[in-house]
């Protein structure tokens, strides 16, 4: 466990709500939403980016 690294998924919000088993595992995942408003991309995700590469060892995929 000493050099797991964790991994985040920022996806669109959209694919939240697929049905049958990929929205299964886009709800399942280590995920971090995105959305089309420029307030949120802004403001928001950054934040949560920050938080995540605070600490070590976690990785992002953005796709």
């Amino acid at each position: 466990m000493k050099y797991h690294k964790r991994l985040y998924f920022v996806i669109e919000d959209t694919n939240l709500k697929l049905p049958n088993w990929i929205g299964f595992l886009m709800r399942s995942i280590d995920s971090i939403p995105v959305t089309a408003s420029f307030r949120y991309l802004g403001r928001e995700l950054p934040k949560h980016l920050n938080k995540i590469f605070s600490k070590k060892n976690h990785w992002v995929v953005v796709c």
